[in-house]
């Protein structure tokens, strides 16, 4: 199965993905919305969340 026919844009969802991992740590503790890997292992997780759901 392709993306096209999922039908989302892998780079569109891991950008929202990045974006919602730094807010959400920004709320939690505005020291870790600067680190890069609090921020990719939060926004893999989502992801993988996101996939899932679709």
């Amino acid at each position: 199965m392709t993306d096209k026919n999922i039908g989302y844009d892998p780079d569109i969802l891991m950008g929202a993905c990045i974006q919602a991992a730094a807010v959400a740590l920004a709320a939690k503790n505005p020291e870790t919305a600067t680190d890069p890997v609090e921020i990719a292992r939060l926004a893999a997780e989502i992801r993988d969340e996101a996939l899932v759901q679709m």
